[in-house]
C-alpha cells in the first residue's frame, strides 16, 4: 500500500562494526507509480507517490537481527476527483442537501487523496537457535486520508531446520481502522431520488472499503533445498476474513458497491525457486 522497497530515486547506506554487532543505517528518497485496479478490471489508473523519504536501521549479530523502518510519502493522485467534484456539485445545487447527506463536504475533503501524506513504520527481528529460527514483525500505516485508512499488522513465524529441509509455521494478523458511512446520517431514499445520488453513495462505500485489511492467516509449509541453487516449497494458508477486510480477496465483479465479505479462504502454494 505504501511502497518503499522499490523506488526511482537514491539511497545511501552507512555501516559500522560495533564489537560483535554490525550496525547499518540507510536513508532513501524517491518516487513510485503503479496501476491500481479491483474486481478484475482492465482499466487500471496510475497511482503515484511523491517525496518518499525513509530511514532504515539494522542491528545484526551472528544469532540475531533487529531492524526498524520509517517511511513517509505524499500521495499524488486524481483518482477520486470525480467523486469529490460530484458531491461538491450536489451541495452547491441541491436544496437542503446538507440534510440529505450531513457533513458531505467534510467527508469528501477527508477522503481526497491528492497531496495527502502517509507513513509506514515497522520493527522486525529474528533469532537463530541451533535448529530453529524465529522471525517476527510489527507494522503500522497512518495516513491523513480516509481513502487509505490506517492498518496495524504483524506476524510471527518459526522455522525448523534439518539438513536440506525446512519446516515452518506462522500466524499473521492485520486490522484496519474503519469509517462507516452508514453512521453519518445519510437519508438514502432521498439521495436515491437525485440523479447520480445512488452512484455517489456506492462509489463512496467502495472507496472506504478499498484498502480494508481485517484478516488472520495461519500458514504451515515445507521447503526442500534439493540443490545448491534450487529449492522446492509447499505451503498451505488458512485465512479468516473479518468484516470489511476482503481487499486481498476481491470478487471478480463488483456487486453492490462494497467488498465487505467475510469468510474463510484456503490456499495451497507450490513453487520451485532458482538462484543464479
Amino acid at each position: 500500500m505504501l511502497p518503499h522497497r522499490y523506488l526511482d530515486g537514491v539511497d545511501v547506506t552507512y555501516s559500522q562494526p560495533m564489537g560483535n554487532i554490525t550496525f547499518s543505517a540507510k536513508l532513501f528518497y524517491g518516487e513510485n507509480e503503479f496501476p491500481v485496479t479491483a474486481f478484475s478490471s482492465s482499466d487500471a489508473p496510475p497511482f503515484r507517490f511523491d517525496d518518499i523519504f525513509g530511514l532504515a536501521l539494522d542491528f545484526q549479530s551472528i544469532n540475531w537481527e533487529v531492524a526498524v523502518n520509517h517511511t513517509q510519502l505524499k500521495f499524488d493522485s486524481q483518482a477520486i476527483k470525480p467523486l469529490v467534484i460530484g458531491i461538491q456539485q450536489f451541495d452547491a445545487f441541491v436544496p437542503n442537501f446538507s440534510a440529505i447527506w450531513p457533513n458531505a463536504l467534510d467527508f469528501v475533503y477527508s477522503a481526497d487523496l491528492d497531496n495527502r501524506k502517509g507513513t509506514y513504520t515497522s520493527i522486525s527481528g529474528q533469532y537463530k537457535f541451533d535448529n530453529v529460527t524465529v522471525i517476527s514483525e510489527l507494522a503500522k500505516i497512518n495516513t491523513d486520508t480516509l481513502s487509505v485508512q490506517g492498518v496495524k499488522s504483524g506476524y510471527l513465524s518459526g522455522i525448523y531446520h534439518i539438513n536440506a529441509h525446512n519446516f515452518f509455521a506462522s500466524i499473521a494478523v492485520s486490522q484496519s481502522e474503519k469509517f462507516d458511512l452508514d453512521d453519518s446520517g445519510i437519508i438514502l431514499p432521498a439521495l436515491d431520488q437525485l440523479p447520480g445520488g445512488s452512484e455517489a453513495y456506492a462509489a463512496s462505500k467502495l472507496l472506504l472499503n478499498y484498502y480494508s485489511l481485517n484478516q488472520r492467516t495461519l500458514s504451515v509449509g515445507w521447503r526442500w533445498d534439493f540443490d545448491e541453487n534450487m529449492s522446492f516449497k509447499l505451503q498451505l494458508d488458512h485465512t479468516r476474513i473479518d468484516k470489511g477486510g476482503s481487499t486481498f480477496w476481491q470478487p471478480p465483479e463488483e456487486s453492490d458497491g462494497t467488498n465487505n465479505r467475510t469468510g474463510h479462504v484456503n490456499a495451497l502454494f507450490a513453487n520451485v525457486s532458482f538462484l543464479y
